[in-house]
């Protein structure tokens, strides 16, 4: 059996009595689109992103126990953990497979055989939206380079049953003189993406980071504005992805490259 935990954003877990192996039902797969006529013709046209747009995922609970009190304290624990605002975002974890989901409570639901309504609950409910409609993995995978040299590149290997992860990248400066200007790019097959920063503060031991998932750039502990002469952020994708540095001033930085293997079931 595939085990099952409720997150909160402090890192308190949610648990079942009498365990936390709750069950999730099978998972459906809507992509998003739109259908439309075709002028004075026969068929339809389909058009949108193709990403898929939505998902619900519901976990059977049981509840055994001894009094109505008890029962009751159950039913709204639970319902209470997910419907705090204080406590987001929520995460589900498949703890055998490390992924986890963002999710939000859609409903829930209690089944009870009859006249033990206020002592035994079986294959209660609860339905959840995941937010990001991706499961990711709880934990990086990390890949690091130093001493890159301007033009040298490192790999990324995503294995083919991953959809697209947004890669958070640091870069640290080991030299005596700043960095004034440099450039990321990425190639993966035909795919193709870069952008150039330009930035004083770049200097001996400081850190950029460039945060692919959330579009932010950051120098140090701040949020930076740097001149972003072109481009924007980008994705990783299942095969090789080579990402290179490059800057006029040819000098060498460490590189870190982090990312969250995502995938749809």
């Amino acid at each position: 059996m595939i085990t099952y935990q409720i997150e909160n954003r402090f890192g308190d877990f949610l648990t079942f009595d009498p365990d936390r192996n709750v069950k999730r039902n099978p998972l459906q797969f809507t992509a998003e689109k739109q259908l439309y006529s075709k002028q004075n013709q026969f068929g339809v046209l389909s058009r949108g992103s193709g990403k898929e747009s939505s998902k619900k995922i519901k976990l059977d609970f049981d509840i055994v126990v001894n009094t109505a009190a008890e029962y009751y304290f159950e039913l709204n624990r639970i319902a209470s953990f997910l419907t705090n605002n204080f406590y987001k975002p929520f995460y589900l974890h498949s703890i055998e497979r490390g992924v986890r989901a963002k999710i939000s409570i859609a409903s829930m639901k209690e089944n009870f055989p009859e006249g033990l309504e206020t002592k035994i609950s079986l294959k209660n409910s609860i339905e959840l939206d995941m937010e990001d409609a991706l499961w990711e993995a709880v934990d990086y995978e990390i890949q690091e380079k130093y001493g890159l040299n301007s033009g040298s590149s490192i790999s990324v290997e995503l294995t083919q049953d991953t959809i697209e992860s947004a890669p958070i990248i640091e870069i640290v400066n080991p030299n005596v003189d700043p960095i004034t200007e440099f450039a990321i790019s990425i190639k993966n097959g035909d795919f193709t993406a870069n952008f150039i920063i330009a930035n004083n503060g770049f200097t001996e031991g400081r850190k950029f980071t460039i945060d692919c998932a959330n579009a932010i750039i950051q120098l140090g502990d701040t949020f930076s504005n740097p001149s972003l002469i072109a481009g924007n952020v980008f994705s990783l994708y299942a095969g090789t992805n080579e990402i290179t540095y490059e800057s006029p001033n040819a000098l060498p930085v460490n590189l870190t490259v982090k990312y969250r293997k995502r995938v749809i079931f």
